[in-house]
């Protein structure tokens, strides 16, 4: 069986590793919001499991998909996967049409192993997410700046 024909089901899942950032509350809130990756909850194979998938492939085959802007649009082309950065935690790939290089994140790179809808919704679940925590924290935000001369206080009998 070649690796591309390889299904979802035949690759272990383990669940994502969650650890604390270093980073304070503040620096964490305004790296989150700016990073789709957090917002991943999906489970999905360690970096290491996927670079063996990737081993399985001929030396120039490509390994999945991955957006390349191009003609005034984003689209999903062919890449290479060459390695990994423990400290980025981005993929590096090679475009196979143009030879680009480039880091990208896990959102960011679809194995030919990976069902296109359901890594579609994978990206939209991770979207909806960070609307939510984006709309949570304007609202905090808002709250937070209101001036307490403008507020008036409960009625103790509700």
């Amino acid at each position: 069986m070649s690796p591309q024909s390889k299904s979802l089901k035949e690759i272990p899942i383990r669940s994502p590793a969650l650890s604390p950032k270093d980073s304070s509350p503040i620096e964490k809130s305004e790296e989150t919001m700016k990073s789709l990756h957090f917002f991943d909850l999906e489970p999905d194979q360690s970096p290491e499991e996927w670079l063996k998938y990737c081993s399985e492939f001929e030396d120039k085959s490509p390994h999945g998909y991955s957006p390349m802007f191009k003609d005034n649009k984003y689209s999903w082309r062919p890449v290479k996967v060459l390695g990994y950065s423990n400290e980025t935690k981005r993929y590096q790939v090679e475009f196979q049409e143009t030879g680009i290089k480039k880091a990208v994140s896990r959102l960011a790179l679809r194995f030919f192993c990976e069902d296109p809808f359901l890594f579609q919704k994978r990206i939209e679940k991770a979207k909806l997410l960070k609307r939510k925590a984006d709309e949570e924290t304007r609202f905090s935000d808002y709250v937070i700046r209101t001036n307490d001369l403008l507020l008036s206080p409960m009625d103790e009998k509700v």
